[in-house]
């Protein structure tokens, strides 16, 4: 399995024991977002009074993956792996007859 944090460098202090990590290494820093969302539209005017409107909106449009929190329970087997992935691409369209 593919782990972010390396195992051997982490344990379990002994029962009744502080250990001996810094204070700021107890959470470790989890992965930014990137998604970009951008849309197209078309307005078309029928005469004078009457205008038609096309669109197309497009959130997460590259499908960039959205990686969970890393497991830092150092008992547990999944120690330092991310085991979650979310964001999906999204596209919504409309359309708008003003009269």
């Amino acid at each position: 399995m593919n782990t972010y944090l390396n195992k051997s460098q982490f344990s379990d202090p002994a029962a009744l024991n502080l250990g001996n990590a810094a204070p700021f290494y107890t959470q470790v820093r989890g992965f930014g977002s990137i998604s970009e969302q951008f849309n197209l539209q078309k307005n078309v005017r029928l005469g004078e009074k009457y205008k038609f409107q096309l669109r197309a909106d497009f959130l997460n449009a590259f499908n960039r993956p959205q990686w969970g929190g890393i497991n830092t329970n150092v008992t547990n087997p999944a120690f330092g792996q991310i085991t979650s992935v979310s964001g999906n691409r999204q596209i919504q369209l409309g359309a708008r007859f003003d009269f």
